[in-house]
């Protein structure tokens, strides 16, 4: 969908939104790589743990991302919950 922004207020908060959301989606995805690999030998995750991964998949996700993070996700997502 593309959507043709006229008023100069909302290009500068469009701006302002694209600038700050990059780097944590950046961020996001190094964090489910760097965590896919210490937790899948680990072989366990802790509930907060999960949780916070599930909110940086989710932003990545609404961005577009790709299989190769999904498929990282999936298997974190199937290892066993510790309290």
């Amino acid at each position: 969908m593309i959507i043709e922004v006229k008023s100069i207020k909302m290009k500068g908060i469009l701006k302002i939104l694209l600038i700050n959301t990059v780097p944590v989606t950046l961020n996001g995805i190094n964090n489910v790589i760097l965590n896919y690999y210490k937790y899948m030998e680990k072989g366990e995750m802790k509930v907060y743990e999960k949780e916070a991964l599930i909110r940086e998949y989710e932003i990545y996700e609404k961005l577009g991302g790709n299989s190769f993070i999904s498929s990282c996700y999936e298997e974190l997502m199937e290892l066993p919950t510790k309290k």
